[in-house]
């Protein structure tokens, strides 16, 4: 039954919650090869994935049987290649030793990945998204507890997700069908601002670690007591960056590549300046034969300096 369902909707690779078999390893059926991690002697939970004979010529797969919760396969992509991670995660009446065991687990076999490969997490997560019914659900509402998660890297290779309910499998859980396309990542990674250094270097002084020390103090005790853990770590951080700002001062950021001194700066402005004038106007062969002899006199002045530079380290 399952398989049918999987060639009706022309799925390449599943991957599989509570199987519900017994050990480890890869069967063949029909067209399908089916690879599962499932416990030796109870036909409890278990994962796996079931990939198309077709297209498994044309992947290179690599299959880690960690746990009944957890198992990873890899698969060739054509610009980097791809490690899928399927869990089942403990539901929240289960202990707190069960829980900690299954995401160390869960964070071990991620860790496990290679650093370039695109990490796509699927499976019974056992967690919703949205508003959370208090006492019981209102009957119109069902709940999505299997979720895909792929890093921010690489999002844009997920084209669409969606679940199909027409699929049956006699299962409570829903087919989730997600399209993903191999592409060189065109997001954009949001940078934060970056803190400023304190001069901690000056509390070395007596005088100066008294009166870094006194404001701390003088500021704390004009805080109010809370009782909200996260509210006074933000209290005190912000005390300790204050006084901090205003006795030690901050790093001034260090300028590097001091080999490009006046004489660099001289040549390039040249050359940029004779590059304008000839955009300007009509473009001469003379004039351009004069820009490319500026540029060659810009690359042997940096060359010149880079040299010096390397010299002074080495002979100090």
């Amino acid at each position: 039954m399952l398989l049918d369902q999987l060639d009706s909707y022309k799925l390449d690779i599943t991957a599989i919650q509570e199987m519900r078999w017994l050990g480890k390893g890869v069967t063949e059926k029909m067209d399908h090869v089916v690879l599962c991690s499932c416990q030796k002697k109870s036909h409890v939970f278990g994962k796996g994935f079931i990939v198309n004979k077709k297209k498994k010529k044309n992947l290179s797969l690599d299959f880690q049987a960690k746990s009944h919760r957890t198992c990873r396969l890899r698969i060739k992509g054509k610009f980097f290649n791809y490690s899928l991670i399927c869990m089942h995660a403990p539901t929240e009446d289960k202990s707190d030793e069960e829980k900690d065991s299954f995401y160390d687990e869960l964070d071990e076999i991620y860790g496990e990945c290679t650093k370039r490969d695109c990490k796509i997490i699927i499976g019974d997560i056992n967690a919703k998204v949205g508003n959370e019914d208090v006492y019981r659900s209102d009957g119109n509402v069902f709940n999505q507890i299997d979720h895909i998660l792929i890093d921010v890297r690489h999002c844009s290779d997920l084209m669409d997700v969606r679940s199909y309910r027409g699929a049956n499998i006699d299962s409570d859980h829903y087919l989730m069908i997600s399209k993903i396309r191999s592409r060189i990542s065109n997001a954009r990674k949001i940078h934060g601002s970056q803190a400023k250094k304190m001069n901690c270097g000056k509390l070395v002084e007596q005088g100066i670690a008294t009166r870094y020390t006194g404001l701390v103090t003088e500021c704390l005790v004009g805080l109010s007591d809370s009782e909200d853990v996260s509210e006074a770590w933000r209290d005190l951080r912000d005390v300790t960056i204050n006084a901090a700002g205003a006795v030690l001062g901050r790093v001034e950021r260090i300028k590097y590549k001091n080999w490009f001194d006046g004489e660099c700066e001289q040549v390039t402005n040249e050359k940029t300046r004779h590059i304008r004038e000839c955009s300007k106007g009509t473009i001469l062969e003379g004039p351009w034969k004069n820009t490319v002899k500026r540029e060659e006199k810009e690359k042997d002045c940096i060359k010149r300096r880079k040299g010096n530079m390397i010299n002074k380290n080495r002979h100090p």
